[in-house]
């Protein structure tokens, strides 16, 4: 009994040790992560001050932090400043530092909204599409982005994207996905090829009801959409590496999104690529985007539209 007693007791004095270790390491981390805070909002509110957009000073802060790694003796750009140096940089430091960071630009009257990266534009709203039932039906659907519009109709889907890369219309109807779901290639190869936004997306069925596809509104710019309480939110987004689809699907959980739908794409350089639609958090969209701003970078917003189902 004597000798299991001393056991215990050994064990909870080390038990307490490794406690007290991990609290120490753990308040360590946050005030590391704090300090790294206060000189990237002292950065970013530098660049906005000297001209620059929100969005694009939070890429450029993006290259002095630390890149993510398992390597205790990770070096970077702040190597020369080892206070701010977090030596196992992980996704979950990551989150904690966008927050921090929208946090202090916020102290800073530096707020940062949606439309900092999904710029909009002033429109003529001149539309085109190709003459059909069912385009007429999406027409009248998409009504609410289209008032007072002037139609100029195409003869292809091809003559309409072109026409809208080249700032002749304003914006674009063309059938977007067929029964099923399934992107149809040529679309798809289009919005990619000539960087077009997509506005909204709409189902449509035809006077029978039968016909179930969705068009979709494109431009080359962003309309963010009025949103009620029961209003779903969706946003589309390409990275070129599927390399990075781990630390993307991450973020999603930690911000509270859900992925809608996902697709694989064309990569740069030969890697495969992804495209994914989330089924957006309201209160987790702008730090979602930071993160992919700050810590991925090289990726595509592709569309912001509301209700898909």
């Amino acid at each position: 009994k004597e000798g299991r007693q001393g056991i215990s007791e050994l064990l909870a004095a080390d038990l307490f040790r490794i406690s007290e270790s991990q609290a120490k390491t753990y308040d360590l981390r946050l005030y590391t992560l704090s300090e790294l805070t206060k000189l990237a909002s002292r950065t970013a509110l530098s660049m906005i001050e000297s001209g620059l957009m929100p969005a694009e000073a939070l890429t450029g802060i993006s290259s002095f932090l630390p890149t993510y790694t398992t390597d205790s003796a990770q070096e970077s750009s702040l190597s020369e400043n080892p206070k701010h140096l977090l030596r196992a940089w992980s996704f979950c430091d990551r989150v904690a530092f966008i927050e921090l960071l929208l946090l202090r630009l916020s102290e800073l009257s530096v707020p940062i909204e949606l439309r900092d990266f999904f710029p909009e534009e002033e429109s003529d709203f001149t539309v085109t599409y190709m003459k059909g039932a069912l385009a007429d039906e999406a027409f009248d659907l998409f009504s609410e982005y289209l008032k007072d519009s002037t139609v100029a109709y195409c003869e292809s889907i091809r003559e309409g994207a072109y026409a809208l890369s080249d700032g002749k219309v304003s914006f674009l109807i063309l059938p977007f996905e067929e029964r099923g779901g399934a992107r149809i290639p040529t679309v798809a190869s289009l919005i990619d090829r000539l960087s077009l936004k997509i506005a909204a997306v709409t189902p449509v069925y035809g006077f029978m009801g039968d016909a179930d596809m969705k068009y979709a509104l494109l431009s080359t710019s962003f309309i963010i959409p009025k949103l009620s309480p029961d209003d779903d939110l969706y946003i589309e987004l390409s990275i070129p590496d599927i390399s990075k689809l781990s630390e993307l699907l991450f973020a999603l959980e930690s911000y509270s999104h859900e992925v809608y739908r996902l697709f694989s794409a064309e990569g740069g350089e030969g890697k495969a690529g992804v495209t994914l639609i989330l089924r957006a958090s309201a209160g987790g969209i702008i730090p979602l985007i930071c993160y992919l701003t700050v810590f991925i970078c090289d990726f595509s917003l592709v569309g912001i539209y509301k209700n898909l189902e």
